[in-house]
């Protein structure tokens, strides 16, 4: 979309990233932006740097993740590797890309994601995610500053997580999958609408989303995508 006469663009670091050599170096790129903005042993699920590289931000279709999902980033931990049957597998794959053959392209596109199952490394994968899309963005979009802020609300709501988690162990993917819904159906809006204005903003206002943490009454249905 278009804001006035001013065609949306790509953040400058995007540029960036996008015009490097390889995807190899893109990822070092990103790797080194993450950690300047303070989220050192991040790890990046596989096949996003490719996704992103090739330029294939969003979702193949609605039971897939884009590449700058919450689900995307995480926080590595000491003993992450040992610690399988502490987490849910999230496998997707896309098949968008350029210069390389189908196959080629679905192969290096696949990605396998690690969906964090307690409250700290939820919000850890938000941060993370936040810091990618002020990356892609930049820091003045309205999509950051709201999702920075429903971050930051979150935050306050530990207690509330902790207390769901005991009935249902899924619930932070939950509420990831509910944050992944709204910035999928955005960026469709964002690339749909011929102008700025004709964007509907209240897709990533996170209010109800807060109060049904808060009330501890999120329904939210997870993909087939999901699997133990």
């Amino acid at each position: 979309s278009v804001d006035g006469e001013r065609q949306a663009e790509l953040s400058d670091k995007l540029k960036d990233f996008m015009n490097a050599e390889s995807s190899g170096q893109a990822g070092t790129k990103l790797l080194w932006y993450l950690n300047q903005s303070g989220y050192k042993n991040t790890v990046i699920a596989e096949g996003v740097v490719n996704s992103m590289y090739y330029g294939n931000f969003f979702s193949v279709n609605g039971d897939e993740m884009n590449a700058i999902s919450c689900f995307s980033f995480s926080k590595r931990t000491p003993l992450q590797e040992y610690q399988a049957s502490e987490y849910t597998l999230l496998h997707m794959s896309n098949t968008i890309g350029k210069a390389k053959s189908a196959e080629e392209i679905k192969a290096s596109l696949a990605k396998t994601v690690i969906v964090p199952k307690n409250f700290n490394e939820m919000t850890a994968s938000f941060k993370r995610q936040n810091a990618v899309l002020a990356f892609t963005f930049g820091p003045d979009s309205l999509f950051v500053s709201r999702h920075k802020q429903f971050v930051s609300s979150l935050d306050e709501l530990e207690e509330k997580v902790e207390e769901m988690l005991v009935s249902d162990v899924d619930i932070c993917a939950r509420i990831m999958y509910k944050v992944e819904t709204a910035l999928n159906l955005f960026l469709e809006e964002c690339t749909h609408c011929e102008f700025r204005g004709d964007v509907d903003d209240s897709l990533i206002d996170f209010s109800d989303l807060l109060k049904s943490i808060r009330s501890k009454n999120l329904q939210q249905r997870l993909p087939k995508c999901f699997k133990r």
